[in-house]
């Protein structure tokens, strides 16, 4: 007998993950800033998420709350 450790999801409905999609898709190209918990503000034009599910900006600039903002490093290609 196993013991229920919360952990468990409730399986995607195929209807559900092509809403999800067209919804990510939507944002394809349009800025976006993300607020992480450290206090750092990254803000770009959405590309994609990765498969780890990264969301991945492209011109970005990074800042920190009562800091100007600073253009992140590019990564050589």
């Amino acid at each position: 007998m196993s013991e229920s450790t919360g952990a468990e999801h409730a399986p995607i409905e195929h209807s559900d993950l092509n809403q999800s999609k067209e919804k990510l898709r939507s944002y394809l190209n349009h800025k976006m800033r993300i607020y992480c918990e450290d206090g750092r503000q990254f803000t770009g034009l959405f590309k994609c998420i990765d498969a780890y599910q990264n969301v991945i900006l492209s011109d970005t600039t990074e800042s920190r709350q009562g800091m100007l903002p600073q253009r992140a490093p590019r990564v050589a290609s």
